[in-house]
């Protein structure tokens, strides 16, 4: 509880305050993982849980301070409550229409542009919002998600038959409760839904056996993941490496139905969704060192982009070539290790790298604790000093050294890391699959 109150007293008061605080309890996470596994203590399923409960729950009760997509989240749910499809308007064309909007949306950023958030997003938020009409009820749902996405992480690693103790790296880390259950990002219901599929796909994957029905269930978790945040399309080429042909093309299609589903249901106004997401590629960019860098030297806003998403695209496809070179012979430690290396690799080269975009990486460490992502995890809440200043004294100041700090740290870790001695990971090799084929 002491980690709570820490950061619920000193939050709103000092950036400084903000990272020494998670600095330490990062730190406390990384030595207590150690002590336990070194003298191979076993920590209680139920103790896990419950203190992950108690470091949440005093953080649903206080105003979002760090972010406000949460009005955002609220509005649109309000729209959709109206019978109003989100997708058709800007902010500043129905404000209006009624007091609610009029109130709530003074807390709006970006009022001339039509949402961005993908279509089973909103299906949340008309939920969400139907059902508590503010924003405490959005974040109450949303930590309570969070809450079963720890739950499902600590099954996940039983079946994998790792620590239990490694679940804390998610259920224990700052940047998880300062994102989900202190300011709502949605990016938690994306993060839910991955983690149930993950935990399903591999119980059927240590037998090998994938029903018609489970593969069902898969398709509809990942497509409505993605028609929450899109980032987890970058996965797909994992199934169609570790399903049979045949079952991967029920996979597919699954997927495929879900997602027009969802999109249809908002037919035909979700198309200025794109619009949104055009301006957001083209143009925005916050607190990556490399973006900066090659916006420098080419005096260019789209050459470092194209330049970044190159780079991106090189890496992911040598990460699934190394997954190729194993088909048939992949282990669930393959598969983890790739979506590590691809949120990291997205990280690294995302012209915009907001603190909560290393959720997913987050997300991942129970299960692959690199040293390089634990660290990420931490440096990401460097780039709050940028929000503290347009908070208190409303100046946007996006400077390229605290943006440096932020990748610099990761590979400081992996220097230290190579001239201390080899790391060693803990892999659960036993749930590769039998050999088989399609």
């Amino acid at each position: 509880m002491c980690y709570s109150i820490l950061f619920y007293k000193f939050l709103p008061l000092s950036f400084e305050w903000l990272v020494i605080i998670s600095a330490v309890l990062v730190i406390l996470l990384i030595l207590l993982i150690y002590y336990f596994i070194v003298y191979n203590i076993k920590m209680p399923f139920w103790l896990i849980m419950a203190i992950t409960i108690c470091l949440h729950v005093p953080f649903l009760f206080k105003a979002p301070e760090l972010s406000n997509d949460i009005y955002r989240y609220l509005w649109d749910g309000l729209l959709l409550n109206n019978r109003i499809n989100p997708y058709a308007f800007k902010p500043s064309d129905i404000y209006t229409l009624n007091s609610n909007l009029q109130e709530l949306y003074k807390s709006l950023d970006h009022r001339d542009f039509f949402t961005i958030y993908p279509p089973f997003a909103q299906i949340f938020f008309g939920i969400a919002s139907l059902l508590f009409h503010n924003v405490f009820g959005l974040k109450l749902i949303l930590g309570i998600l969070d809450i079963f996405t720890c739950f499902f992480i600590l099954r996940s690693l039983q079946i994998l038959d790792k620590p239990l103790i490694y679940s804390v790296l998610y259920a224990w880390h700052p940047l998880v409760i300062l994102e989900i259950s202190g300011s709502g990002h949605i990016d938690g219901l994306a993060i839910f839904l991955l983690s149930i599929l993950f935990f399903l796909f591999f119980k059927m994957y240590k037998k090998y056996s994938f029903s018609n029905v489970t593969l069902s269930i898969l398709a509809f978790l990942y497509s409505s993941a993605f028609l929450v945040k899109l980032f987890p399309i970058v996965f797909m080429p994992i199934f169609f490496f570790c399903l049979p042909i045949r079952q991967f093309i029920l996979f597919f299609l699954c997927f495929c139905s879900g997602c027009i589903f969802f999109t249809a249901l908002f037919y035909p106004y979700i198309i200025n969704m794109f619009t949104t997401l055009s301006i957001y590629i083209g143009n925005w960019e916050f607190s990556n060192i490399i973006f900066k860098i090659l916006h420098y030297l080419s005096n260019s806003a789209i050459i470092p982009r194209v330049i970044m998403s190159i780079l991106f695209v090189v890496m992911i496809s040598i990460i699934y070539f190394y997954l190729y070179k194993k088909i048939r012979r992949i282990t669930a430690a393959d598969i983890l290790l790739a979506c590590y290396y691809i949120t990291l690799t997205f990280l690294i080269f995302s012209p915009t790298l907001h603190p909560w975009y290393g959720l997913y990486l987050v997300f991942f460490l129970p299960f692959i604790p690199r040293i390089e992502g634990i660290v990420l995890s931490f440096s990401l809440l460097l780039s709050y000093r940028v929000l503290f200043f347009y908070i208190t004294e409303r100046r946007w100041i996006d400077d390229s050294f605290m943006a440096s700090l932020v990748l610099l740290g990761p590979l400081l870790a992996i220097l230290m890391q190579y001239l201390l001695g080899p790391r060693k990971i803990s892999t659960p090799e036993s749930c590769s699959p039998p050999q088989a084929s399609p």
